[in-house]
């Protein structure tokens, strides 16, 4: 951004494709069996068809019988992750525009 405003150009657009969540401290981490899910990522799992969780979970958008738990705010499935992207949360919903102008 540095470089193009040194170039001469007087507005930038920055349009990332979604949100993300970077924290010094590592993500919280928030607890799903691992005998509910088919395949477990860090910030949603699939859940299998025959079991029930309380956690957060929505059908698949292209198939209905297949259900995705979500975790819930910034925390994730699997421990130890500083940066993820994915999942439930305001940083995810959001897509961020970033207008920057120069000073005349």
């Amino acid at each position: 951004i540095d470089g193009l405003l040194a170039a001469g150009w007087k507005h930038i657009r920055v349009v990332t494709d979604h949100g993300w969540l970077w924290v010094p401290d590592k993500l919280p981490k928030a607890d799903l069996p691992k005998n509910v899910t088919t395949n477990l990522n860090r910030r949603c799992a699939i859940l299998k068809s025959n079991v029930a969780t309380e956690r957060l979970s929505q059908p698949w958008y292209w198939n209905d019988n297949v259900r995705v738990a979500m975790a819930p705010g910034i925390s994730g499935f699997i421990a130890g992750d500083y940066y993820n992207h994915g999942g439930l949360s305001l940083q995810e919903c959001l897509t961020p525009v970033i207008n920057i102008h120069a000073q005349d």
